[in-house]
């Protein structure tokens, strides 16, 4: 489905070599994120994995994940509501932890 999206832009990374170097602490998904978003120079990286995201930070990235885009999206009048996307994402077996859950509700106005 992804790959059929004419909106989503596939962008190689160029510098392999920073990718094993950070798949000594993260997975590989999550280090092609990171190198990319040094090649690319991003002002924000969106990834869910709490490792990730702390890496990603120390980095000087800012960082979301996808429950707050789903705040974001809500608060630009894009959705309706966040609980129920969370939910299904449960449902698919998505991990998401209670306690995030809880804050990015209270953070929804849910």
């Amino acid at each position: 489905v992804i790959k059929k999206a004419h909106w989503i832009e596939t962008i190689p990374i160029k510098d392999r070599t920073q990718v094993g170097l950070l798949m000594v602490s993260l997975e590989m998904g999550e280090a092609e994120v990171l190198a990319l978003a040094r090649e690319l120079r991003a002002d924000l990286i969106l990834v869910d994995e709490e490792k990730a995201r702390k890496s990603a930070v120390i980095a000087g990235f800012n960082v979301m994940g996808l429950l707050g885009l789903f705040i974001l999206a809500k608060n630009l009048g894009l959705l309706k509501k966040v609980k129920p996307l969370i939910e299904e994402l449960r449902a698919k077996k998505f991990r998401i932890s209670d306690r995030v859950v809880t804050e990015a509700l209270r953070r929804a106005g849910e």
